[in-house]
Formats: structure tokens, sequence, C-alpha cells
């Protein structure tokens, strides 16, 4: 009786352990997420403002600028991190730990979303980010 009892105990603090090792795993993950959000966002303003806006203005008057941009207020520019990695030897770093920790998450299908918005200089621009990871 002492035995089955003390087995049904040891049972049940196994639930219990592996359970709280879940949660905070789980909760250790969500956070390495979020980091990693920041990371991206941080990477689509300085892809955006340090390159794309500098290629897009060449030979485009304000006007001509603020219409082309327009176009992709609303639907956004779309990098997925295969793309983004080859930028710089940093995001190809940041990407590669990324990617390291997070096999559940296609470079491909992880995407930094910029959208421009008026009066459409180089900084005016909301960064959204996509995680699609299995």
């Amino acid at each position: 009786m002492k035995n089955r009892l003390a087995l049904i105990i040891l049972i049940i603090l196994l639930i219990i352990l592996g359970f709280l090792s879940f949660i905070f795993f789980k909760n250790l993950n969500e956070k390495s997420n979020r980091d990693f959000n920041k990371v991206l966002t941080t990477m689509g303003e300085e892809i955006y403002s340090d390159y794309y806006y500098k290629i897009v203005s060449i030979g485009k008057t304000k006007q001509e600028l603020e219409e082309y941009l327009k176009k992709f207020e609303k639907i956004g520019l779309k990098f997925n991190l295969t793309e983004l990695e080859k930028y710089n030897e940093i995001f190809y770093n940041n990407i590669q730990d990324f990617s390291k920790k997070n096999s559940e998450c296609s470079k491909d299908e992880v995407e930094v979303i910029i959208y421009p918005k008026a009066p459409y200089e180089n900084k005016d621009i909301d960064v959204k980010i996509n995680m699609n990871c299995n």
C-alpha cells in the first residue's frame, strides 16, 4: 500500500515537473521571439532608410517618389530572412543565430514588412514582422 501511494505521488510530481518545464521553455522561447522581433524591426528600418529609399529616389522628383511609395502604403514592401541576410554581415549573423535556435521557422516564411507613410521620407515607415513558424 505504501509503495503504491509513493508511486502515485512520484507520478504526480513528474507530471507537475513536466508541466512546469514546458511553461518555462515556452516563455523562454516567446521572449527570444520578442527580442528577435525587435532586431528584425531595426533591420527593416535600416534596410529601408540606408538602402531601399536611396535606390528608389534616384532620378525622381519628390512628387514622383511620393507617388511611387504611396503604392506600398497598404501592401508593404516584404523582405524574408533569406533576402535580409544578404544585406550585411550583422544581419547574416543575427539571422543565422535565430535559425539555429528556431528550426521550426523557415527563413523564407518569416517576413519583415515595411509600410511607407506620409510624408514619405527615409524614416517615415511602419514595420511589421510576420513570424510564420510551425
